[in-house]
């Protein structure tokens, strides 16, 4: 038979161990999932036609070989070091956020603004992949 203090003894035990967990998922490079407003390409498309800017968190050399017309190029770790000047100048405006596929540096970029201030940052939920396989202009090299 358990004894209640045994019972709570493993209760706060457990407790602990869920608290430690949840604490290290928040740190930089945590394995939370974001959790950042998605848009599909579509939306993304009327966005950027109504002035949204456009920010690629890719490296440079994958921005370089192709992006989406009009975005500025901003690599998350830059990103996360600083807000550059063209994306502080306007915390209301809207801003689409991608990355290759929309679920590895997209993500993360979005979480960055969104915890800056800038609630109207949002991710291209399917990256350069989605928004090049609904049809839509990219640059190339």
């Amino acid at each position: 038979m358990v004894r209640a203090a045994d019972l709570r003894q493993h209760v706060l035990g457990v407790l602990f161990v869920f608290g430690i967990l949840v604490a290290l998922s928040n740190l930089p490079g945590g394995t939370r999932a974001h959790q950042v407003r998605e848009i599909s390409p579509q939306d993304a498309k009327a966005l950027i036609d109504g002035g949204a800017l456009v920010v690629d968190v890719r490296g440079r050399d994958q921005y370089d070989a192709h992006h989406i017309a009009g975005a500025i190029a901003v690599p998350l770790d830059e990103l996360r070091a600083s807000i550059p000047a063209e994306i502080a100048a306007d915390q209301a405006r809207n801003i689409v956020i991608y990355c290759g596929d929309g679920s590895t540096t997209g993500p993360a970029g979005t979480a960055v603004l969104n915890g800056a201030g800038f609630p109207n940052a949002v991710n291209l939920e399917s990256g350069l992949q989605g928004w090049e396989n609904a049809g839509y202009r990219v640059v190339s090299r």
